[in-house]
């Protein structure tokens, strides 16, 4: 059998998955490229198993056009990759997953799914730690930057 006759099957599943791609593409996307995040409290949990609160506040900024996310400090983090996940039958439509080059992550969930009434996202910012402090949470509120 020829090579050729295959060539079309191929070229058509790749045309699908090309299209699928695009139809997944971010959904904070359409609200805009440039986020604001704030927190106003960390949860500190360190390597004894005990985790507490403690009441601080600031922003993280995710740039998506320039890939990489700020902190409150000014210390910019390129984005390892992001991504859209959903879980069938799940209440949330779908959530945005973005890997820095550092290991934090930030999960993200719309407040308003269909973003009829809101185009706030609500998530976290996980930190890895390596030391006393094992690890360090961050809940933030996320809105388009205009």
């Amino acid at each position: 059998m020829s090579i050729w006759k295959y060539r079309g099957a191929f070229l058509l599943s790749l045309t699908l998955a090309t299209s699928s791609a695009v139809a997944a593409d971010n959904p904070m996307w359409r609200f805009g490229l440039n986020w604001e995040c704030a927190y106003t409290q960390v949860a500190i949990c360190e390597r004894q198993a005990t985790c507490s609160t403690r009441a601080t506040s600031g922003v993280v900024s995710v740039h998506y056009a320039d890939n990489k996310v700020v902190s409150s400090d000014g210390i910019s983090v390129a984005i390892r990759r992001h991504y859209v996940q959903a879980v069938a039958n799940s209440p949330i439509v779908s959530e945005v997953k973005i890997e820095l080059e550092n290991n934090e992550t930030l999960w993200l969930n719309p407040a308003d799914t269909a973003g009829i009434y809101s185009k706030t996202w609500l998530g976290v910012l996980m930190s890895p730690k390596g030391g006393v402090v094992i690890s360090e949470m961050r809940p933030l509120i996320c809105s388009p930057v205009l």
